[in-house]
């Protein structure tokens, strides 16, 4: 739903290439403008998200971003009107009827990925300034990620007040990248980047304490698990920026990408 307001703008005489900035400025502009009018109006007639206030017509706080451009669309594979997607102005968006309504909700930072758990379809996972988990579809978050006892607080950094986790032992984590056991939802794997050196790390107990498990040099944007390799030493294959990391019977395999490649996108 986006609610419609005019704009009264005054015009002068402009060259070709002038017409031509000021008309994408214009349409970049309503395009942000719309985005912010993102909810369909309460029982009272408000819109809820509104940057302008119903009763007097004047700025309001709107709480966080929700327009601009939408990445990451995740789609539930248990249920295709289940669909997760991410909004590079902070706000993120759930929908449960294939995009008859869309449902905003905030992670402090645009969302880098979403995971689906393999075996429970309540459960899924979305990466911004930490890891986050819902137990219901996405309808509510908590943090999973750092955890919340080792979390002194957030901060706002940057030309555009970007929020970043503060540890208490003042690490910088970030997690790059997480896979779920296809048979058991409690194995988790996750590349995660401390203090910027990465490494993969496992855990058996659902995200509570993590083990490291290698380094990764390279960095990593997935992980891949081999569905039929064994259950207690399964066949990883972790993609870096220019190389995939390996790991089959116990033994760890560094491939680098074809020659020529600078950069693996997925």
């Amino acid at each position: 739903f986006i609610s419609e307001k005019k704009i009264n703008v005054n015009f002068k005489r402009y060259s070709v290439r002038e017409n031509i900035s000021f008309s994408t400025l214009l349409f970049v502009a309503g395009v942000m403008f719309s985005g912010c009018h993102t909810s369909p109006p309460d029982n009272a007639g408000n819109h809820i998200g509104s940057n302008l206030n119903p009763a007097t017509n004047t700025a309001a706080y709107t709480g966080p971003g929700g327009g601009g451009a939408m990445f990451n669309p995740t789609v539930s594979p248990y249920n295709p009107n289940n669909v997760l997607v991410s909004c590079d102005m902070t706000g993120a968006y759930v929908t449960y009827n294939a995009g008859v309504k869309w449902t905003r909700f905030n992670l402090h930072s645009p969302v880098s990925f979403y995971v689906f758990d393999p075996l429970d379809s309540n459960i899924v996972y979305a990466n911004s300034i930490a890891l986050y988990k819902s137990t219901d579809k996405g309808a509510t978050w908590h943090v999973l990620y750092p955890a919340a006892t080792e979390i002194a607080g957030i901060v706002s950094k940057g030309d555009h007040a970007e929020e970043v986790v503060v540890t208490k032992d003042s690490t910088r984590r970030h997690v790059l990248a997480l896979a779920v056991d296809p048979a058991a939802s409690n194995k988790l794997y996750a590349a995660i980047s401390i203090n910027k050196n990465s490494a993969l790390y496992f855990s058996d107990d659902g995200g509570l304490q993590w083990t490291k498990e290698k380094e990764l040099e390279d960095g990593a944007t997935n992980i891949f698990i081999v569905p039929n390799s064994p259950k207690e030493d399964r066949t990883l294959y972790i993609t870096g920026r220019n190389t995939i990391t390996q790991r089959e019977g116990g033994v760890w395999k560094l491939n680098k990408g074809p020659q020529g490649v600078t950069l693996l996108t997925s």
